[in-house]
């Protein structure tokens, strides 16, 4: 192969690799648009009903994992309600939120403005999920008559904490 060949070529790859640089998303190329989220309760065994928009996406049982969209759309970051509850328990509900995901701030300087208006907001690439920490609901004991009764018998001290801990039991 003559040099002039070898040259011709060299050039080819380097226009086919910009150009495919800055087509696509800098997010969409490094991160993801979908995330294992780690739901847990201080009880095991709680009925988790997860929303998007008032709609059931699914009920899954703690502790579990489940694959949330990190969006909602073009532009728009998905929020999530959570609602916790078991038998005995109070119910608790919580709420989580996709945040800009940092390497979406990396079209600025990979994927420009095609990667930035375009490829990562219709991809999802562009939100994310914080999956160091579990949606986590601290589920309380429901207090029933019985348990204020016993408080009541405890506070006058007609009870040790020994006995109304096997009564409650």
């Amino acid at each position: 192969m003559n040099s002039s060949r070898i040259v011709a070529v060299l050039k080819f790859v380097f226009f086919v690799s910009v150009i495919a640089a800055l087509s696509c998303g800098c997010a969409t190329i490094v991160s993801k648009s979908h995330y294992a989220v780690n739901v847990q309760s201080s009880v095991e065994g709680a009925k988790c009903v997860i929303r998007e928009n008032g709609r059931e996406l699914a009920t899954v049982t703690t502790p579990a994992m489940i694959d949330l969209s990190a969006s909602s759309g073009y532009f728009n970051p998905a929020e999530y309600m959570f609602e916790f509850s078991k038998d005995g328990y109070e119910s608790v509900n919580m709420n989580i939120s996709a945040s800009v995901d940092m390497w979406y701030i990396g079209n600025i300087v990979f994927g420009g403005l095609i990667g930035f208006l375009i490829v990562d907001p219709a991809t999802g690439a562009m939100w994310k999920f914080d999956t160091t920490r579990p949606v986590y609901a601290n589920m309380e004991r429901k207090r029933t008559p019985v348990d204020l009764q016993i408080e009541k018998l405890k506070k006058r001290g007609l009870l040790t904490a020994e006995e109304s801990k096997a009564l409650i039991e």
